[in-house]
């Protein structure tokens, strides 16, 4: 019972891992980038964080996404061999097929991203400014 539970989880490792590692790259290449063009200026960081999280999620979901296809066919149709799986359903329904549900979940997850660092970035940049002033106060 529990083994078709974790079903496809191996997939879903193989996706998100790497596409996790593309959003943060994207991210922080793409804030610095930004930040950088607004002359450093603070007022526009919470601005440039959105934009970069929203470009990192493009990123890294067109990544995962052929991943979470795949991992639903492995649990639906009871596959074994990830690979297996792909050449099955690029076979089958062609490779774009891969990509079905990118909008929605895009749509699903950049306001979720942004939301994220907004909240977040004011949190992190007003703890680091306070432990580089404590790290000055130190002998």
């Amino acid at each position: 019972m529990y083994k078709r539970l974790f079903k496809g989880l191996g997939t879903i490792l193989m996706g998100s891992v790497p596409a996790s590692a593309m959003y943060w790259t994207i991210y922080e290449r793409v804030k610095t980038s930004l930040q950088q063009r607004c002359n450093n200026n603070p007022i526009y960081f919470p601005l440039c964080e959105m934009i970069a999280a929203s470009t990192g999620e493009l990123v890294g979901g067109s990544i995962r996404n052929p991943f979470e296809v795949t991992k639903q066919f492995i649990q639906v149709r009871g596959y074994t061999n990830p690979l297996k799986a792909i050449m099955e359903i690029s076979r089958e329904r062609g490779f774009l097929s891969l990509y079905s549900g990118f909008r929605s979940m895009l749509l699903r997850d950049i306001p979720f991203d942004v939301i994220e660092v907004a909240a977040s970035s004011p949190i992190y940049r007003s703890s680091s400014s306070m432990r580089r002033r404590s790290e000055s106060y130190c002998v």
